[in-house]
C-alpha cells in the first residue's frame, strides 16, 4: 500500500468533518452504561481516523457514556501502512490505540466485546454494489428513496 495516504486525504477528512453532528446524535442515542471499546473500519494510515476516533471519544466524554478510556481498535487490510498508523498514534497519546489487520468483512473483535463501531468514506470497498444510483455516483446525494434504502 502506498504510504502517501495521510498526505492526500483531504476529501476524506472533509467528509469525516461533515459526519461530526451526526457522531454527536449517535452517541446521544447510546444506551450504554460506560463504552470501553471502538473500532474504526478501515482507519487507512492514520490521520483520518484519529480525527474521528479523537471527536467520538470527546462526545462520549461530554455525556458521561465513558467512565474509562476507552480502548480503540483501528482496522484495516493487513497490508496497510501500519508503520504511519503507530507513529501518528505515538505522537498523539490523547488515547489508547492498537492496530487489527483483517478485512472487515470477517470478524475482527471478539464477539460482544465492541461498544462503538465506526466506518467512514470505505463504502467503495463495498463487496458488491447495492444498486446503480441515479445520475450520479455519491451515495450521500442519493435522491431516489428506493437507492437510499439499498445502501443502508
Amino acid at each position: 500500500m502506498s504510504k502517501t495516504y495521510n498526505k492526500n486525504s483531504i476529501p476524506q477528512n472533509v467528509a469525516i468533518q461533515s459526519s461530526f453532528q451526526v457522531i454527536k446524535e449517535a452517541v446521544d442515542a447510546l444506551d450504554v452504561f460506560s463504552v470501553t471499546i471502538i473500532a474504526d473500519y478501515g482507519s487507512s494510515q492514520g490521520v483520518n481516523s484519529i480525527h474521528a476516533m479523537k471527536k467520538i471519544i470527546d462526545c462520549l466524554r461530554k455525556q458521561k457514556k465513558s467512565k474509562i478510556d476507552p480502548l480503540v481498535i483501528h482496522n484495516d487490510l493487513p497490508t496497510n501502512d501500519w508503520t504511519s498508523l503507530h507513529r501518528l498514534l505515538n505522537e498523539d497519546k490523547t488515547y489508547h490505540g492498537v492496530a487489527s489487520g483483517r478485512s472487515f468483512y470477517e470478524q475482527c473483535l471478539p464477539t460482544n466485546s465492541l461498544s462503538v463501531g465506526y466506518s467512514s468514506t470505505a463504502i467503495h470497498w463495498l463487496s458488491k454494489k447495492p444498486c446503480d444510483i441515479s445520475n450520479h455516483c455519491r451515495v450521500d446525494l442519493i435522491r431516489n428513496p428506493n437507492e437510499y434504502d439499498a445502501f443502508r
